[in-house]
């Protein structure tokens, strides 16, 4: 995406990187978010995702895997393995879990977050995945006493919102937090 700001140009692009786990069958991927200005590059951000292939391992097997990289990411997938058990059982979907989008704070707010989005769902149509999921948490400065709770629901709706201006749906489990999916199919920016 190219911005212009009196007779500056600038564009986002990812540097993505991806190393296959054979032991686990899935690409861990990290991606630098790259601000492109006339002469001048500047890393402003990265992505850390991992791509799992449903045809590839079973329900059980894609808990097993999410456990062995984090807690969060056997969180995600868990809830993710009971809100769409059918498409996991008869579509076999490959999809990205993306772990972290992070802008550095002297760039936030200036629409490089969703412009490092579209290029990562561009990424995905290349690489022909299906699904992109996620938990939409806030990542730095996580505190999760009983006093943060309220804070940490405002944060959460606040990364619902930045999301679905991308087309991500919201899903949740009774009393859960909510994880967010993207068929990447579905997006018409691109």
């Amino acid at each position: 995406m190219k911005v212009t700001m009196e007779h500056e140009w600038s564009n986002i692009s990812l540097d993505s990187s991806m190393t296959v786990e054979e032991e686990f069958f899935v690409v861990n991927g990290q991606s630098s978010i790259i601000l492109n200005k006339e002469e001048d590059q500047e890393s402003i951000g990265y992505i850390l995702f991992v791509i799992y292939n449903s045809s590839l391992l079973n329900k059980k097997e894609l808990l097993n895997v999410a456990d062995a990289f984090s807690g969060d990411e056997l969180w995600l997938m868990s809830t993710f393995a009971k809100l769409f058990k059918e498409e996991l059982e008869e579509e076999l979907p490959k999809f990205l879990m993306l772990n972290t989008i992070s802008v550095n704070p002297d760039f936030r707010g200036k629409g490089y977050g969703k412009t490092a989005i579209e290029e990562l769902i561009k990424l995905c149509r290349i690489l022909e995945i299906d699904l992109i999921i996620l938990h939409p948490a806030p990542i730095e400065d996580v505190d999760f006493t009983e006093e943060n709770n309220l804070k940490r629901k405002v944060d959460i709706e606040k990364l619902v919102s930045f999301y679905q201006k991308s087309n991500f749906v919201s899903y949740s489990l009774i009393d859960e937090e909510p994880i967010m999916v993207l068929e990447v199919s579905s997006t018409d920016f691109i």
